[in-house]
């Protein structure tokens, strides 16, 4: 060709490499892309965390580990040992050492270090954490307290117990530390759950309380004057008032039913002293301990199991999520295995990471699966027999055959159980 044809066939040429490159990228894209689909779609993770710069990465994760955890626990006992400290302390009207005061600074610095963190990963989705939100107020709590009694000690000759008071909120705290563990989360849980339970039934104890009350001003209180002598030969103060009102009536329901404290000192002594009067005593132990509090615990009872299964509930999720994250683990074996990049695994690939790629090899070996049952796998998972297998579908049923005890000698079974069931019917067809 001649000089003047070289040029056009050359940019004839770019652009024939420059399409094979644009839709080698655009192929490359698509690819990714797909992959960050799948990937989130095991994983659940927010789209937008595909996008965060690698501090935030670092930071979510180092907030997620046990070690994090772990930390913020001890933190938190150190914190409750310091404040008992300075309870003590000021129980006895001294002013805290100068060691402890530098200690609950640096503690305060700390949990201010640890909320900073946890917003700058989790940014707007912070203020729906009730945990989150809880630490803030307690932390600003302790803060404007700090400052408060700095400046009314030096300014002011105000006493400054109440803002001691408002700072032992601090020791709540204490409460993210049953959450870390299981045993304490579900004590805590059935707790919180019980709680609207307790409050109604404090509710109708004392109504049950008030009415018997009612009665026992009207009926019992006018026979207890009548025993004047009786009450003073037994050195009681309180029992000639024991039912002189229904406030007192209630207190001493209380102290005999309630809290099982002195039943024969006042009770036994008018049933006694006017036997009719055991009518109206036993419909009081009858209806309140008997009926109301045992109906009260089982509600209690009732209440404390839906937060264990709850927490079962939210284990299990959990363990789920765990799932996920390994499937996605697995994927990314999947992509390195694939040397052709055509999105499955043939038995070579599989054969060649067997041999070279040794967390793969590892996963395997685990499952006591070795190099000569490779064939096997690779023939359970190609079912239609095209000679290779997707990722996704590889991905589940390799996860499934490790997390599952004996299932992966299930699935070999099953597998030989098929194949001679196949050999038997093409023989007898």
């Amino acid at each position: 060709l001649g000089s003047d044809a070289r040029p056009g066939v050359d940019a004839t040429c770019g652009k024939l490499h420059g399409g094979a490159r644009g839709r080698a990228r655009s192929t490359t894209m698509a690819d990714n892309e797909q992959h960050k689909e799948f990937r989130r779609s095991f994983t659940g993770a927010d789209p937008d965390m595909e996008n965060w710069s690698e501090r935030r990465k670092f930071a979510y994760g180092v907030v997620k580990s046990p070690a994090f955890d772990g930390s913020l626990a001890i933190l938190i006992l150190i914190n409750v040992f310091f404040v008992v400290i300075e309870t003590n302390l000021a129980a006895k009207d001294e002013e805290p050492p100068v060691w402890l005061q530098l200690a609950n600074f640096i503690v305060m610095v700390l949990y201010m270090v640890e909320i900073c963190i946890r917003f700058y990963v989790t940014r707007g989705n912070f203020v729906k954490d009730r945990f989150g939100m809880f630490d803030v107020f307690v932390i600003s709590i302790d803060v404007l307290t700090t400052l408060v009694i700095e400046i009314v000690k030096v300014k002011f000759p105000f006493p400054i117990v109440m803002f001691r008071i408002v700072r032992v909120m601090k020791i709540t705290r204490a409460v993210r530390l049953m959450a870390l563990f299981p045993e304490l989360n579900l004590v805590l849980r059935g707790m919180l759950f019980a709680a609207k339970s307790i409050l109604w039934g404090v509710i109708m104890l004392t109504v049950v309380l008030s009415f018997w009350s009612i009665l026992a001003v009207m009926f019992i209180y006018p026979i207890s004057q009548e025993m004047g002598d009786i009450w003073q030969a037994q050195g009681c103060d309180r029992c000639p008032r024991a039912f002189r009102s229904v406030e007192e009536s209630m207190l001493t329901f209380c102290q005999q039913i309630v809290a099982g404290d002195s039943w024969g000192t006042v009770t036994l002594t008018i049933i006694e002293y006017r036997p009719i009067t055991a009518v109206f005593f036993v419909s009081v132990l009858i209806s309140i301990s008997l009926a109301v509090m045992n109906l009260l615990l089982a509600v209690i009872v009732e209440q404390a199991n839906q937060a264990r299964e709850k927490t079962l509930q939210e284990a299990a999720e959990l363990k789920e999520k765990e799932y996920n994250q390994a499937g996605a683990r697995l994927f990314d074996i999947c992509l390195e295995l694939d040397t052709d990049k055509n999105g499955t695994l043939s038995f070579e690939e599989m054969l060649e990471g067997f041999k070279n790629h040794g967390e793969f090899a590892n996963i395997l070996k685990v499952m006591d699966i070795q190099e000569n049952d490779l064939e096997v796998v690779f023939n359970m998972l190609d079912q239609d027999g095209s000679g290779d297998v997707e990722y996704k579908e590889f991905v589940e049923q390799l996860h499934l055959m490790r997390t599952t005890e004996a299932h992966t000698l299930l699935v070999f079974i099953k597998f030989y159980v098929m194949e001679i069931r196949q050999r038997v019917m093409s023989s007898l067809g």
